[in-house]
This record gives structure tokens, C-alpha cells and sequence, in this order.
């Protein structure tokens, strides 16, 4: 039988402090155009093959239909984006429609080095445009690498993006403690209550299991607040995390007999046992 089990927090404490947070201006990213036409077979192999590519939607379904704009026929439920990754291996052009077949892709991270894993077969089919220009619609459809999902990830993965993958990212303002002790007699939170995350298909499958650390601050409420990714794992696992961590409730941090909210890393570990 599969389980999951999480441990208690690891502090890592700090007094919160009021941040700034500058945003990310990503329109800029959201489609960039190819500067030639994609219209015959080498284009499209040039734009397509050996390529890091990403669902842009992050579509679940591993058969999917698009119209000449790429636009997606039919519905599909989505997943998160280390488990929306797509190598193609085969692109054929026909006078009515642009075949791609390949394999998806999960995206798994090793000491905060991704590494793309194959995963199901893979196979797409887009309308032909008028004009027999893709251009646009594979712009729709597909991301050209892992950077450049940063605008389409939620917002506790945002920070990590702007750290690992976005070196022209703003920086984000924050004021910061010095290093060491927290000042003051401030007293750790503890822990009441936390709920086991689950194993994402995919990893249950691979047999893949790690440790995840995700950062959050305790508000005087008890209650987590921004939650973030600070050291993923991936395979869909880190986002499982999030959402049993985000259940968690605790006896909030004391400083001179008042609650006071604090940041703290909780490590979330995921095990198969059988």
C-alpha cells in the first residue's frame, strides 16, 4: 500500500517582517513569435524537435485536437507544470493538418537541478491555417522551456522562478533580520494539527519519493500564510504539499505574551510503503 507521511516542522525562524513585493511584469512573455514563418516541414522541425517544451495550459489529456489559432477542441482537465512537459519526436505536415506525436515530459529536481523525465505517449493534431503559417498556433499551444513557464505557475512557486529561472526578474524588496538568533524572546510556534499529503499519480507510479520544504509564515491566527516552494522535488508532489500544508494549524509564535507572525520551513517528506 502507498502512504505519505510529513514531519513536523524543522524551524527555521525569523520575526516577519512587512515585505514589499514588486510584480512581475510578464506580458512581455506570454507569446513570443517565432521570427520566421513556421509553413514547411523543416520550419516546423527546426521550432519542434529536441526542444524542452511545455503545455502552455498544461493539459491532462495525452490526445489532443486544436484549431488553426491553437486553440484546444474539446476539454481537457489540467495538471501542474512538472507534470506538462512534452519532447517531440515526430512532426508531420499534410495539406489539412500538423501531426506531432512525442512523450510527456515530468519535470523532477535534483539539488534544485531540473531534470526532465518521459512519461506517456504523446500525440497532437492542429488544424491548418489559412495561410499555412503555425506560427501563432504553436505559440498557443507550447512554451519553449522551463523559464519561461514563470508566468503560468501559481503564486507559491513564483519566488522560486524569479530565483532559479528569471535572471532578469525585478528583485523582490524585503527587509531582512541579521543573521543568527531571532532578537528578542520571541517563542517558536507548535504545531496542533496537519494533514498528509497525497502522492500524485505519476509519482506513485515512478516509485519516486523525496523531501520537499516548503516556506510559509504562522500569522497570530495559527494560520499559514504564503506558502511557497523553497526546495521542490517535483512530479507533482510539491504542489501536494502545498495543499496539505496549507491545512496545517498551529499555537502561534509568543513575544512578550503576544502572538507575533514568523516565518518557518516545514519538510514534507514522501514515502511508498508497501
Amino acid at each position: 500500500m502507498a502512504a505519505s507521511r510529513c514531519t513536523h516542522y524543522a524551524v527555521k525562524m525569523r520575526r516577519y517582517r512587512v515585505v514589499r513585493h514588486f510584480a512581475f511584469c510578464w506580458l512581455a512573455l506570454l507569446f513570443v513569435p517565432f521570427v520566421h514563418a513556421q509553413k514547411t516541414q523543416a520550419d516546423l522541425n527546426a521550432r519542434l524537435l529536441n526542444k524542452p517544451l511545455f503545455l502552455r495550459e498544461k493539459w491532462v489529456n495525452d490526445k489532443l485536437k486544436f484549431d488553426a489559432q491553437g486553440q484546444l477542441l474539446g476539454k481537457s482537465d489540467r495538471v501542474v507544470f512538472t507534470l506538462a512537459g512534452i519532447d517531440v519526436t515526430k512532426v508531420k505536415l499534410s495539406s489539412g493538418q500538423l501531426n506531432i506525436s512525442g512523450r510527456r515530459v515530468g519535470v523532477i529536481f535534483e539539488h534544485d537541478a531540473p531534470r526532465r523525465v518521459a512519461l506517456d505517449d504523446m500525440s497532437l493534431e492542429i488544424a491548418a491555417p489559412s495561410d499555412g503559417d503555425y506560427t501563432h498556433a504553436l505559440d498557443a499551444i507550447f512554451v519553449d522551456d522551463l523559464a519561461h513557464m514563470s508566468p503560468f505557475v501559481p503564486s507559491w512557486w513564483q519566488q522560486y522562478f524569479a530565483e532559479h529561472f528569471s535572471s532578469d526578474s525585478p528583485a523582490v524588496s524585503e527587509s531582512k533580520p541579521p543573521p543568527g538568533k531571532v532578537r528578542g524572546a520571541v517563542k517558536p510556534p507548535v504545531l496542533l494539527s496537519h494533514a498528509e499529503p497525497r502522492f500524485s499519480a505519476i509519482a506513485r507510479k515512478l516509485n519516486y519519493s523525496g523531501t520537499t520544504l516548503i516556506g510559509m509564515i504562522v500569522d497570530t491566527d495559527g494560520a499559514p500564510k504564503k506558502l511557497r516552494v523553497v526546495r521542490p522535488i517535483g512530479l507533482g508532489l510539491d504542489d501536494q504539499a502545498i495543499a496539505a500544508v496549507n491545512q496545517y494549524r498551529f499555537k502561534p509564535a509568543m513575544e512578550n505574551n503576544l502572538p507575533v507572525p514568523v516565518q518557518v520551513n516545514v519538510e514534507v517528506h514522501f514515502e511508498l510503503k508497501y
